[in-house]
């Protein structure tokens, strides 16, 4: 089943678009039925569409039941939910569906995860668009290597962002990060800055050049699914998986997914029951 225009209905019957239609999306988290951090996911939903001259009218409570209510009827209650929003023709299409997901295992997060680099940029960083030649690219390359993920170095030689998560440095209890301009801002990279400010731990703006990546003491990767995930080596370059930064940080934003989960079920809690 997927959610098309506020129905439920076979996937089957989703209508066939054009590769001339343009896609602005989102990905969320569901845990116990709850799509996570759903109200920054929505905003930057609708900041997506503005950033390519278009507006869209959604309610985000309806939005949001829908959403759970997918969830039940599924009988998913933990994965990723895709919202896509389609300009074609006529009005934008609203389809939001569970994907496939890959989450980190404990070996994983106690040991990191192996990366490369990919020589790409993005077109429009802060705009959620899909550009399928960075996805196909990124895609081999993460077979052919067999790595977690690729982290995109621009025309500058500068390191942004994955392909599908955002990145932090770490050297000196100090964070660093892309310059959010440049970068498709993730919602796990903003609440990980959020709990670096609480915690008062510095975290200077800086796309990190390929030249100054053994300069650094840990790396690690921000995003939907792995969430606070460390690297162990970015192909030659290799990192303090168990940094203890990182675990502060996870450790952190693991108890805030806990509060907004519980604080969500007890708002929709005549749909969940």
């Amino acid at each position: 089943m997927v959610l098309f225009n506020n129905n439920l209905i076979f996937a089957d019957d989703l209508p066939v678009y054009s590769k001339q239609a343009l896609i602005v999306y989102e990905v969320m988290r569901v845990i116990d039925h709850v799509p996570l951090f759903f109200e920054d996911h929505f905003e930057r939903l609708l900041a997506s569409c503005v950033k390519i001259n278009h507006i869209i009218n959604i309610d985000a409570n309806k939005l949001l039941l829908q959403l759970v209510s997918l969830s039940k009827q599924t009988g998913i209650s933990e994965g990723n939910v895709m919202i896509k929003v389609i300009f074609e023709q006529n009005a934008p299409d609203i389809i939001a569906m569970f994907i496939p997901h890959n989450y980190p295992n404990a070996k994983e997060y106690h040991s990191g995860v192996a990366l490369d680099l990919l020589i790409a940029q993005r077109e429009n960083p802060e705009a959620k668009v899909v550009q399928q030649s960075i996805r196909s690219m990124a895609d081999e390359l993460i077979r052919v290597k067999g790595v977690y993920e690729v982290l995109l170095v621009n025309q500058k030689n500068s390191i942004t962002e994955g392909s599908r998560s955002n990145c932090f440095f770490v050297k000196n209890n100090c964070l660093y990060t892309a310059p959010l301009s440049s970068v498709l801002t993730g919602i796990t990279l903003l609440k990980v800055i959020e709990i670096a400010r609480e915690k008062h731990i510095n975290v200077e703006y800086k796309a990190i050049q390929v030249s100054e990546i053994s300069e650094y003491d840990a790396l690690f990767l921000t995003g939907t699914s792995p969430k606070i995930l460390p690297v162990a080596n970015v192909g030659k370059y290799h990192f303090n998986a168990q940094h203890e930064m990182i675990g502060i940080l996870l450790d952190a934003y693991n108890s805030l997914i806990n509060m907004y989960v519980s604080k969500k079920k007890e708002a929709c809690k005549s749909l969940l029951e």
